[in-house]
């Protein structure tokens, strides 16, 4: 736990972040694959690729069939890359043990809505380390006040209303996970909503999320 004096600071830093489609609300997230006629990689050449030698920086996240993008640093804590196939670490998440990663949900963040329960999500670190999650949760908001810092959000699976610092603590604190965060576009309103994606390395979480995607696939 982070000491009292910091949590308003992060708490404002989470704000600033959730409010990453507020500057251009006109922008609607559409599929955002890699350009006609280039394939995604497969995870051994996308991670050559972004190799630099440096040890326990996050340099990539690869997902198959759906994303391989470099992963950027925040130089502060409101910077959201401008910069299309790129993601975010979002640097305060770390202070508590979670993987946040940030995209514009007009650049790379439309992939985000492609990612589904079960699925592997492998970071690659600058000295070639790589570690693997799996989608367990799907979480999705809508924004009270879309473009104010200070708006409250609804689950829209539970109709449930909570404050920035509840979502921080749900999505942000409490084990080793990969937290992914874009916005939602809806009624021409580009940051309408947030939604997390969830990756866990805890077993059981990783199982019951596998065992629901292989039910939901029979369904369909």
């Amino acid at each position: 736990m982070a000491p009292k004096n910091n949590v308003r600071f992060l708490l404002l830093s989470l704000a600033l972040a959730l409010c990453i489609g507020a500057a251009f609300p006109n922008q609607i997230a559409t599929a955002a694959p890699a350009p006609d006629g280039v394939a995604i990689p497969d995870l051994a050449t996308f991670a050559i690729s972004v190799l630099d030698g440096n040890q326990d920086v996050l340099k990539g996240v690869y997902v198959e069939d759906v994303m391989a993008f470099p992963v950027v640093q925040q130089p502060y804590a409101a910077f959201v890359s401008d910069q299309p196939e790129t993601v975010t670490q979002f640097g305060m998440a770390s202070s508590y043990g979670v993987i946040g990663l940030l995209a514009h949900n007009f650049l790379g963040g439309a992939t985000f809505f492609d990612l589904e329960q079960g699925q592997s999500v492998n970071l690659i670190y600058g000295d070639g380390d790589i570690d693997t999650y799996w989608v367990t949760d799907i979480l999705r908001y809508q924004a009270t006040s879309p473009n104010s810092i200070y708006s409250g959000f609804v689950d829209l699976s539970t109709g449930k209303g909570t404050d920035a610092e509840g979502m921080f603590r749900k999505v942000y604190m409490g084990e080793d996970q990969v937290t992914f965060q874009t916005c939602i576009a809806k009624d021409g309103v580009g940051s309408w909503g947030r939604i997390f994606i969830i990756a866990s390395s805890d077993p059981e979480k990783v199982q019951q999320a596998k065992l629901e995607a292989r039910q939901l696939a029979v369904l369909e």
